[in-house]
């Protein structure tokens, strides 16, 4: 019993003494998971996060049910074109005719799900974001019309 106390002591005495620090260092890290001193940092950091999050959602994100007479997705193209930046809408709109051709000839179904994302650096004009998931590929199968679920694939 003793030697709990002096244990819960000593890890006590060292938050403390590391929280209590003015160097920066680990007291700033701690103190940064009670509270941060600047919610604005914050506060970006989530809306960069849900941008990222709503990129991710939105790309793979698809099925017959998008597709119009034409054989296209109009409504999974504005909705992709909402959150992209104009560096990836050329790559964008380069490769969704392929999406849309799987679509149309295998019936394809995409779902996503997002599970994490986190910033990884942050300046004025720039974000690295990190998003974990998974996606899913339904379709039907050419041998016998049923439709088949891929195991999801973690990214």
């Amino acid at each position: 019993m003793v030697l709990v106390a002096v244990a819960l002591a000593s890890v006590a005495s060292l938050v403390t003494l590391a929280a209590t620090r003015a160097d920066g260092g680990l007291g700033e890290r701690l103190g940064s998971l009670v509270g941060s001193s600047d919610d604005g940092e914050q506060a970006q950091r989530e809306e960069v996060m849900d941008a990222a999050t709503q990129f991710v959602l939105r790309l793979n994100s698809y099925g017959p049910d998008d597709l119009d007479d034409s054989g296209q997705m109009p409504g999974y193209r504005a909705s992709v074109s909402e959150v992209i930046t104009p560096k990836f809408r050329t790559e964008f709109e380069q490769s969704v005719n392929l999406a849309e051709q799987t679509v149309a000839q295998a019936d394809l179904e995409r779902t996503c799900d997002v599970f994490a994302s986190g910033v990884s650096s942050m300046d004025e004009d720039s974000a690295e974001v990190l998003v974990a998931g998974e996606f899913t590929n339904t379709y039907t199968q050419a041998d016998d019309g049923e439709p088949f679920q891929d195991r999801p694939a973690q990214f």
